[in-house]
């Protein structure tokens, strides 16, 4: 009697322990299936022809909102370095999310301070974000 018990006790045991690891790895694939999903829409928008708005919105929420949700987000380095070297506003910002791919990606973009001393311009200090762009700049050289 004693055996019985004991035999279906550590059953009972056995299967709610496979129930969890089959519901953590469900868990787990899922999570990856969903940023692979956000990825792949991210990159199908970053494809289309967008206005100006849009792709001002994008650029302000990348680095903070979409980047770190991402499974590879070097993926966006080519659309960013073009955002980049476009001038003006959308190059300012352009520079958060390049600036994490390069510091937490070890993405390797050699005119990225050419660049980035280039646009502190007599003509960028009239900016709307001017302030930010400076306060910005200058927390990059203390790091």
């Amino acid at each position: 009697m004693i055996g019985a018990r004991y035999f279906l006790f550590s059953c009972s045991l056995a299967e709610e322990e496979r129930r969890k690891r089959t519901s953590s790895v469900a868990k787990e694939r899922s999570v990856k299936a969903q940023r692979k999903q956000f990825e792949s829409a991210w990159l199908s928008v970053m494809r289309l022809p967008l206005t100006p708005g849009h792709y001002k919105t994008i650029l302000t929420k990348l680095h903070t909102q979409i980047l770190p949700h991402m499974q590879h987000p070097l993926m966006l380095m080519d659309w960013l370095s073009e955002s980049y070297e476009a001038g003006g506003i959308t190059s300012i910002l352009a520079l958060n999310a390049l600036f994490e791919l390069i510091t937490k990606h070890n993405l390797d973009y050699p005119s990225f301070y050419p660049k980035l001393y280039s646009l502190l311009t007599v003509c960028n200090r009239w900016l709307k974000r001017r302030v930010k762009l400076f306060i910005w700049v200058q927390g990059l050289e203390s790091e």
